[in-house]
């Protein structure tokens, strides 16, 4: 953890920037054919990289298995659960349904604000949270005065919510 590549990444990378800088070093003394087939040696090693430089960037979050997909249901007045475990480390997906009769509007402060009708389902990606414990709320108005609370504790399992 807190690598950016794991070891088969880092040895795959090494290996696509070793043949683009062959490629480079080569091409002005090869003949045409060899000078065309180092450009195309030099375009498979850059779409190779942007396969390792595309996760790095915030808010990409890729589809894999490595990504926690937590289900969460809007009721009249109430989430479903209503606290949510999130392991450490791992991009959280929420995947937000609305089983109520009314428009609800989920919102975890500093991170999301999802509006959703009736009948509606959506998957928002957060990414990776630091660990904690983040309160969220219906937004619509009314729904957090009846209770309409809860709340997504990323840490350990077990971790004590208050």
């Amino acid at each position: 953890m807190g690598m950016w590549f794991g070891g088969t990444e880092l040895w795959m990378l090494v290996f696509g920037v070793a043949v683009l800088v062959l490629a480079i070093r080569l091409a002005p003394v090869l003949p045409a054919r060899a000078r065309f087939l180092a450009g195309v040696l030099i375009g498979l090693s850059a779409l190779v990289g942007m396969s390792w430089v595309l996760p790095l960037y915030p808010g990409h979050t890729p589809a894999s298995s490595g990504v926690q997909l937590l289900t969460l249901r809007m009721v009249d007045f109430a989430f479903e659960p209503n606290v949510i475990q999130a392991a450490l480390g791992t991009p959280i997906n929420l995947e937000l349904i609305n089983g109520g009769d009314v428009t609800h509007t989920l919102v975890i402060p500093g991170h999301i604000r999802v509006t959703l009708l009736p009948g509606e389902r959506t998957i928002v990606g957060l990414g990776t949270v630091e660990p904690g414990m983040y309160d969220f709320f219906c937004a619509a108005p009314g729904h957090r005065g009846a209770g309409m609370t809860a709340t997504l504790v990323v840490g350990p399992e077990g971790m004590a919510v208050r």
